[in-house]
């Protein structure tokens, strides 16, 4: 009873840590690689909008 409860918490403070790290590192790609990515011939301008 008791391991199930620590397995439940390590599982939940593994998947929380990963999903801050990866939007911390999600955000700073995205601020450094979109002026690349907007002079490259792959961007295609209003393609959602």
């Amino acid at each position: 009873m008791v391991v199930e409860a620590y397995f439940a918490l390590d599982l939940f403070g593994w998947v929380f840590g990963d999903i801050i790290v990866l939007i911390t590192i999600g955000t700073i790609l995205t601020l450094v690689v979109t002026p690349y990515l907007m002079r490259t011939v792959i961007y295609v301008r209003a393609f959602f909008s």
